[in-house]
């Protein structure tokens, strides 16, 4: 139990000091806000089928533990390699080797740690309750020590994700469930019908947040809004610190109203905070504002990981996690990244939040009317 924990705290404070990508990539490199946009979107880019192959590996693993420490070694060794030059094109080379690795971590660890609390009927949320309180302090140091011109953030990144294979390789192995038995066609995945109307929200959420995560610090510490990347880092750490009651509670939560009522929270609560970061462009308020983080964003995350590892077929147990991997930091990152970069350029940051806050709240709506129509099912009938 503490291996894990200490894993998930571990991941946790990488990423939180990998969010100032962007601002390296404006301060180092010095590239324009169209060049950024294309940068973090080649990598997902090329990201799109690798959390599907690495989640075919693992299913058909002796230990899907192993193929873990492989993503997550590649990503340590991978990503200290992309400071070494400022040229356009081999960031964008670089960023693309990286995401290889990187975005199948967060959804195959929560494969293999579902699987293990779900067998020792552990809940996952009091296992990564700390994690959020330990982002929240690196986004804060790295926001208000790093120099973000340099190659601090992937000094810090390396480092602390291949530490984080000490404890991965110590946690129960997970073997994959098509090791010894017949190999089942992928498609077989999506004769699931609720996890497909699943993926289609989370496509529509992380679309959204794809465009947040790749913009919302240039929007933050523009003159527009007038912050600066320390007072970003405690807007950011008072986000992840947002994590820790929606963590304690969320078992208890989903067992009282069930995923779909979750699920449903979380998109409302993520419209009304895109809306705000449009409205209210202090720098003040919105670090009030992202504090909605936890019961939005993170809740949605949560509902989805929980369902996948419940409901998904068993020769899918990591199939399932790491193809929402290829929608979240994938197909979805491409489009908010490109694209949003794009209309930024043209509409400007602070429309964009408006916009993208008014297309999750038709979202919303959407899944309001879906929700009869999913509980007919008896994958996701949370009654049971």
């Amino acid at each position: 139990m503490r291996d894990m924990t200490f894993y998930y705290i571990l991941i946790y404070c990488a990423s939180g000091i990998y969010i100032y990508l962007p601002k390296y990539l404006q301060q180092g490199p010095m590239l324009t806000v169209e060049q950024n946009g294309v940068v973090q979107s080649i990598g997902p880019l090329v990201a799109i089928i690798m959390p599907f192959i690495w989640g075919q590996i693992a299913d058909k693993s002796k230990s899907r533990n192993i193929v873990c420490a492989a993503i997550v070694g590649g990503s340590a060794l991978t990503v200290s390699l992309v400071p070494l030059s400022g040229n356009f094109f081999y960031i964008v080379v670089m960023l693309a080797v990286v995401s290889i690795f990187q975005t199948s971590v967060s959804p195959l660890s929560d494969s293999v740690c579902s699987e293990i609390c779900s067998a020792n009927s552990w809940d996952l949320g009091l296992r990564r309750k700390f994690a959020p309180l330990f982002y929240a302090a690196c986004t804060f140091l790295a926001g208000t020590f790093f120099r973000l011109d340099r190659f601090d953030i992937f000094a810090a990144y390396g480092l602390l994700t291949a530490v984080s294979l000490i404890p991965l390789l110590r946690l129960p192995k997970v073997p994959g469930y098509q090791f010894r038995g017949a190999k089942t066609p992928f498609y077989k995945l999506f004769t699931n019908k609720p996890l497909v109307i699943l993926y289609c929200f989370t496509f529509c959420v992380f679309l959204t947040s794809s465009y947040y995560y790749s913009f919302f610090l240039l929007y933050f510490t523009s003159d527009a809004v007038g912050g600066n990347t320390a007072l970003y880092g405690i807007c950011n750490a008072l986000a992840s610190i947002s994590e820790f009651p929606l963590l304690l509670l969320a078992g208890k939560i989903i067992r009282r109203y069930g995923v779909t009522t979750a699920f449903m929270i979380g998109l409302s609560l993520l419209a009304l905070r895109w809306l705000l970061i449009g409205l209210v462009p202090n720098p003040y308020a919105l670090t009030g504002i992202n504090m909605l983080h936890g019961f939005s964003f993170a809740c949605i995350n949560y509902c989805t990981v929980i369902y996948i590892n419940q409901y998904v077929q068993p020769e899918f147990k990591a199939s399932g996690q790491t193809f929402n991997g290829v929608i979240c930091y994938g197909i979805t990152k491409v489009i908010g990244s490109a694209a949003g970069g794009w209309l930024s350029g043209s509409l400007g940051y602070q429309a964009m939040f408006i916009a993208i806050g008014v297309f999750m709240a038709l979202v919303a709506v959407a899944y309001a009317f879906m929700i009869p129509r999913i509980k007919r099912y008896d994958y996701i009938n949370e009654e049971k």
